[in-house]
């Protein structure tokens, strides 16, 4: 297919940038491993597996301990944290289940992560100590499939549904590169996800041979689509996965299938103008600044926002067409559209069935505008806010919002 070949180059790194990323890694490793007391530094990641796209800028570097530091665990951070205050001193630490690190070495964004040398799962102490034979089980398998795990990371991330995070709930890196190794190809997994059902079982090294892994399973790893996990059985790699992603999928799936194009790969930079254009009369777009922290923690508070104000319009009478939103870290936009321009002056309140007395009372002392039938009654209400506009610029400082970020505020 032409088309697939036509993006297979374009998202192939060019060898300047595999030189360049290549040497700042060789670099970064140097000179952690030329400070560590304890442990070594070791490429992970896209980075390792080769699997990287063209113009990324991330590098992932694992500081293993070993394993005689299990009993520290908790601690490794803290161990590992003054050696990069020595040598990067813009570091940030991020909080997590183990907290990890951040820092620049020229354009790249490097990520340090500390965790402990284990030779099986079972004796990990966090899913990061996993990191290093999810690569090697990649690695032994991804002849042939470089490209196609490209094409699957490119697409998940153009449709918004690439990370697990919990304010994307989407497909993880690991999780496309398995799904492209147990399918053999990005079209093979595409025409696949047309037959997948809730709670499909993809299990590419059979641990389940006889027992249902539903049952086996924790309900906590119980998702739309359930990825065991090649090297841990009791792991569901896509145990975040959220059903409106997982149907998300399939459908962007179903829409590339019937006409293949390049418009599926590309992330576009979402902008107030090419927004209005979009949308139309019957929108409105927010501007929002997030509260600095760790980016799952800030998204997810973004998204409660969004939600809280989703059931304000809603519950207004307007009918949603769109509410979306595109993350960045520092500046984030976020949108609502809507079937109706205005609402009408009053709406309809359907009341409690007449045999029901006591509520039937209930309700006429709330409503003074009622009518009665022979089964049910009725009012009208007055609808204060009419504009969709009006209802943003006054929910918007609720306190339920604008404790959950820096700032926000309607620009369009």
């Amino acid at each position: 297919m032409k088309v697939l070949e036509e993006i297979k180059d374009v998202l192939r790194p060019r060898p300047d940038e595999k030189k360049e990323l290549t040497d700042t890694a060789k670099d970064v490793l140097n000179k952690l491993n030329k400070n560590l007391k304890v442990g070594k530094a070791i490429i992970g990641g896209s980075a390792k597996k080769g699997t990287w796209v063209h113009t990324n800028h991330d590098i992932d570097v694992f500081v293993q301990f070993p394993y005689s530091y299990a009993d520290k665990s908790d601690e490794l951070s803290d161990i590992l944290h003054p050696v990069l205050k020595k040598l990067f001193p813009k570091v940030k630490r991020v909080h997590g289940s183990r907290d990890y690190f951040q820092a620049k070495q020229g354009k790249f964004d490097i990520e340090i992560i500390p965790i402990l040398k284990v030779s099986s799962p079972s004796k990990a102490k966090n899913i990061t100590d996993l990191s290093p034979l999810h690569s090697i089980w990649i690695e032994k398998r991804e002849k042939n499939h470089v490209d196609d795990i490209r094409m699957l990371k490119a697409f998940c991330r153009a449709q918004k549904m690439y990370g697990a995070e919990s304010h994307i709930k989407g497909f993880s890196g690991y999780g496309c590169e398995v799904l492209i190794i147990y399918y053999g190809s990005f079209l093979k997994v595409l025409r696949a996800s047309q037959k997948w059902k809730k709670q499909q079982v993809i299990d590419a090294e059979k641990h389940y041979k006889k027992e249902n892994p539903l049952l086996a399973l924790n309900s906590s790893k119980i998702s739309p689509l359930i990825l065991i996990d090649p090297i841990d059985k009791d792991r569901n790699v896509l145990a975040a996965l959220s059903e409106k992603q997982f149907n998300h999928f399939k459908a962007m799936a179903k829409k590339f299938l019937a006409k293949p194009d390049p418009y599926y790969f590309s992330l576009d930079i979402v902008t107030v103008p090419s927004l209005k254009k979009r949308l139309g009369k019957n929108s409105v777009i927010m501007e929002i600044v997030p509260k600095k922290g760790k980016e799952d923690v800030s998204g997810t508070k973004v998204l409660k926002a969004l939600e809280h104000l989703q059931r304000v319009v809603e519950k207004q009478g307007f009918t949603i067409k769109e509410l979306d939103w595109e993350w960045h870290s520092t500046k984030t936009y976020a949108w609502v559209q809507t079937k109706e321009s205005t609402l009408p002056a009053e709406r309809t309140i359907q009341g409690p069935p007449l045999a029901h007395k006591k509520h039937v009372v209930a309700f006429k002392k709330k409503h003074k505008k009622w009518t009665a039938s022979k089964s049910k009654i009725t009012a009208k209400e007055k609808i204060k806010i009419r504009d969709l506009r009006k209802l943003v610029n006054k929910h918007i400082k609720d306190k339920y919002i604008t404790e959950r970020m820096k700032t926000i505020k309607v620009v369009a």
